[in-house]
């Protein structure tokens, strides 16, 4: 039995030397574990200096590829100072990999008398979107109108020589809104830059709707019904009636059937999505401040095709809007519809009492027409 034992122990042990003798020289795999798969066999591009090398790593990019190889034949620089520099290069300072870019990363490989570089790209936006940047020389508020009508939650344009600064963004988003009151509301904006803000940046839009697109057309549908009630109700379509007159039927009908929030509005603590505020409040819910009045007087005058605008101004020292009409005589007046003594006011005469940007709005510098 002991010879037995003896002779298990000795197959044993030949046997793992043999394992050993076959790990240490006939076999060598040097690959990790968790190592990452290899590229894949994409042509190399040869660049020779800090110049080529950087537009190739924003030829990548601009090409939303995701590996890339580069081979560096007679280059003139040092390959790894350089490499690190231009990665650095494509992701900050570069508009595209500024925006698009989550992380490029690199290894260096020695081909015998030259090196190689296999880059990887990991994208924070995909090609679609880099696709929609719009280019060339950009009108705001119409990029801002196609944007809110195909309610993009963002949109980016490679800002050129245009003020493309938040302030100036505002501004375009308040020009749409007011001459627009069939948006219902002013979506919030805000814009970000890619690297920073300076020509030839990246300017990307966020946008934010009170309501889903579903709940926006219910809306629309309820107040285009309620403005067709005003219109009808004091038949005002016959196109011999002067402008004057069918404006001040139109004016004392929204005010007959909306009341107005004047102690909200004294309040001051203005806000574009409060309902009062809103062609909605005054339409659907029949109450409204100056802002509302206004809007939803617009609102009822470009289905008239009458020409009216909205001004944003100061009442009391409280903030405070109100319209503009063009009448018969072809000049613009003021018209404030809550105000019960209805009146149509050049600007000399409209600046007694109320205050506003004069630069900002056309003149209204008609004759007088108080008596």
């Amino acid at each position: 039995m002991k010879k037995f034992i003896w002779l298990i122990l000795a197959l044993t042990i030949l046997t793992l030397s043999g394992c050993s003798g076959l790990l240490e020289g006939e076999y060598n795999n040097s690959r990790p574990h968790n190592s990452a798969p290899a590229l894949p066999d994409t042509p190399a591009v040869n660049v020779s200096n800090l110049s080529e090398l950087q537009h190739a790593l924003e030829n990548l990019i601009a090409a939303h590829a995701e590996f890339g190889r580069l081979r560096f034949t007679d280059y003139d620089g040092d390959i790894v100072s350089d490499l690190a520099q231009a990665r650095l290069n494509a992701v900050t300072a570069y508009p595209l990999g500024s925006y698009a870019v989550f992380y490029l990363d690199y290894s260096v490989n020695q081909i015998v008398t030259y090196y190689e570089a296999d880059i990887t790209v990991t994208y924070k936006k995909t090609a679609a979107e880099m696709r929609t940047i719009r280019s060339g020389e950009v009108d705001l508020s119409l990029f801002l109108q196609w944007a809110v009508e195909n309610r993009r939650i963002n949109a980016a344009f490679f800002c050129g020589q245009e003020d493309c600064s938040q302030a100036a963004v505002d501004r375009a988003m308040d020009t749409l809104y007011f001459s627009q009151p069939e948006m219902l509301y002013r979506p919030e904006v805000s814009v970000s830059f890619y690297p920073a803000q300076e020509p030839g940046a990246i300017a990307e839009l966020t946008l934010t709707y009170p309501y889903a697109a579903a709940e926006t057309q219910t809306r629309l549908t309820e107040i285009r019904a309620a403005a067709q009630e005003i219109i009808e109700a004091v038949d005002t379509e016959d196109e011999e009636t002067p402008v004057s007159t069918r404006v001040t039927l139109l004016a004392q009908a929204l005010r007959g059937q909306v009341e107005y929030d004047w102690e909200r509005e004294a309040e001051d603590q203005y806000s574009p999505w409060t309902q009062i505020y809103t062609v909605y409040g005054a339409l659907s819910q029949k109450r409204a401040a100056g802002e509302g009045f206004a809007m939803a007087f617009k609102f009822i005058c470009d289905r008239m095709g009458i020409e009216c605008g909205v001004v944003r101004g100061r009442l009391n020292n409280v903030s405070h809007s109100w319209n503009t009409v063009r009448l018969e005589n072809g000049s613009l007046y003021h018209l404030d519809v809550t105000d019960e003594q209805l009146a149509f006011c050049n600007d000399e005469e409209m600046s007694a009492r109320y205050r506003w940007s004069l630069s900002d709005y056309p003149a209204c510098d008609g004759p007088s027409l108080i008596s």
